[in-house]
């Protein structure tokens, strides 16, 4: 009976410590007991933000102390703010950052994919690494970056910039974009209308306090006019369905379940369905026909429209490129593409039987979402309920002509 006791507690004590253990360690990872090193950096998040550390991966709270090695990884809707002294580092949604210094000497970050705002202040440090690429400011600097797969970009809004790696030693101003595809670096001017709603956002928060290339008044008109054309492109819906409804027909929405999809989706019923907009126009072309290629004239509807703005459903996680798939595989419309191994996405090479090349050499298909562009393929760009897609035709300037100019 004695030897029982005494085997009891050895066992109880046993527990007690690998609780206790436990305990310390996940307080350990997770900053319960104060940190390792003199990190003087937090975050903030708004929806769900991951953080891993040590190997373990857990949901990120408000003022969550950063220590070297962290991975922060924003998911869809999500958005993190590092605080860093009187610096700001902005995450996107579906960003993943690694933390490569999080010293009170100086504060270092990894863009490993999506896109980041950094808005550092005079006297501070802050340095970011994308892609082989390492950025740094002397003084005041405010700036973009886009981490996508086989391409980067940054554009400065303030400031200077030194970039040095990939790519050499390369000082970027105020007003400047550096693109870097396939190993290749181009240095342009910005253009206002090539930032998309999350830059510009942060932007004219930042425009409060600094001087940036483009006024407030530049960034809300990039705005009005991107909700312009929303409104637009929802009232040709409406303007379609009432012509469908007037000629008999029923059908107004183009079902997950009608092909064209990378997904198998049958329960039009599901909770998890969603729906957006879809258009494909090419009325860039009734102004060029003289460039059109001989015999390509009778693709081109007299009204430059393709398609008529649509509703079409979508699961979460399916992208630009799946809902053109469906979109024109129920409205009988040709549709070749073909796999960019570089990028991981796919190129449209043509709709309705216009491809790139047919109406001048720099003619070809664009898409915009909300009214902005997108700098990066269409497989890649997840939707969210509501989205405005429209597809369009450019001639000109490499989309100048469709509004899509991004420098």
């Amino acid at each position: 009976m004695k030897k029982n006791k005494i085997l009891n507690l050895v066992m109880i004590i046993a527990i007690i410590a690998v609780v206790t253990g436990g305990i310390m360690i996940v307080g350990t990872i997770k900053g319960w007991f104060g940190h390792s090193n003199s990190s003087a950096y937090t975050a903030d998040s708004i929806g769900i933000v991951n953080i891993e550390r040590m190997g373990i991966a857990y949901t990120a709270k408000d003022d969550t102390a950063l220590n070297d090695g962290d991975i922060l990884q924003t998911r869809s809707g999500a958005r993190l703010t590092i605080h860093a002294g009187n610096n700001a580092l902005y995450l996107n949604e579906n960003t993943e950052v690694e933390i490569l210094s999080s010293d009170i000497s100086g504060f270092s970050v990894e863009v490993l994919s999506g896109e980041v705002f950094a808005v550092v202040a005079n006297g501070e440090s802050m340095s970011l690494s994308c892609q082989g690429n390492l950025i740094t400011s002397e003084n005041l600097s405010v700036y973009a970056v886009s981490s996508q797969t086989g391409s980067s970009g940054v554009s400065v809004l303030a400031g200077n910039l030194n970039i040095d790696g990939a790519l050499n030693a390369v000082n970027l101003p105020a007003g400047q974009v550096l693109s870097v595809s396939d190993g290749n670096g181009m240095v342009q001017n910005l253009n206002a209308v090539s930032l998309n709603d999350f830059n510009i956002e942060i932007s004219l928060e930042a425009a409060d306090e600094y001087d940036l290339c483009f006024t407030s008044a530049q960034f809300e008109k990039v705005k009005e006019d991107r909700e312009m054309q929303v409104m637009q492109a929802q009232q040709e819906r409406e303007a379609h369905e009432a012509e469908i409804l007037a000629q008999g027909g029923t059908q107004l929405i183009i079902y997950a379940s009608q092909g064209g999809s990378s997904n198998n989706v049958s329960d039009n019923s599901s909770e998890n369905i969603l729906t957006c907009t879809i258009s494909i126009r090419c009325d860039t072309i009734l102004d060029n026909m003289d460039n059109l290629k001989e015999g390509k004239n009778k693709y081109v509807p007299s009204n430059g429209v393709i398609l008529s703005s649509s509703t079409v459903q979508f699961v979460e996680g399916e992208t630009v490129f799946d809902v053109l798939k469906r979109a024109c595989s129920y409205a009988g419309i040709q549709l070749e593409y073909s796999y960019t191994p570089l990028y991981e996405s796919y190129y449209i090479e043509g709709i309705n039987n216009l491809y790139e090349f047919d109406c001048g050499e720099q003619s070809g298909w664009m898409y915009k979402v909300n009214g902005w562009f997108p700098n990066y393929g269409c497989s890649s760009y997840e939707l969210k309920a509501g989205d405005v897609i429209v597809w369009c035709y450019t001639c000109n300037g490499l989309g100048a002509d469709v509004g899509g100019s991004v420098y």
